[in-house]
């Protein structure tokens, strides 16, 4: 694929992004966007988290606003979660339906990383075929992830 090409489609990705970041894209450092095997014609959508229930904040100003349940005669302020519109992932190797497997300390955050973000964009050391990485090695599958980038030669 054409540097252009990798450059437009990562324009069309980020178009929901502030001006500073897309002024900030170049051809000079981009790697080649390689398309994910998904599902066709069917658009996911990431799973619903009501948040977090806190006693911490109630009484306080950081009350203010925010929904309040009583549950069992306690009150609680409910905290709900960020959520980023993008979720940068590095992987030791990928296939090309996205499954994903890391190394070491990678296992830590990365996984839960591509739940949280609106859209997950990977960049793996390596993109093998489909079958070599053992389904139990999969960490992170590739339902999760919307973009791979492939690190240029």
């Amino acid at each position: 694929m054409p540097r252009g090409d990798a450059a437009k489609i990562l324009e069309s990705t980020l178009s929901s992004t502030s001006r500073t970041a897309r002024s900030q894209i170049s051809e000079e450092n981009l790697c080649v966007v390689l398309p994910v095997m998904a599902p066709p014609s069917q658009e996911l959508e990431p799973p619903t988290n009501p948040g977090r229930f806190t006693a911490t904040s109630i009484g306080t100003p950081v009350e203010e606003g925010k929904q309040v349940l009583e549950i069992d005669g306690k009150r609680y302020q409910v905290e709900k979660p960020i959520h980023g519109d993008f979720a940068l992932i590095a992987a030791q190797q990928a296939d090309y339906a996205g499954n994903l497997l890391y190394s070491l300390t990678a296992h830590n955050f990365n996984p839960i990383m591509a739940l949280a973000g609106r859209a997950v964009i990977v960049e793996p050391e390596m993109i093998v075929p489909i079958g070599v990485i053992p389904p139990d090695a999969v960490k992170t599958p590739g339902v999760l992830v919307d973009h791979m980038l492939a690190r240029a030669a």
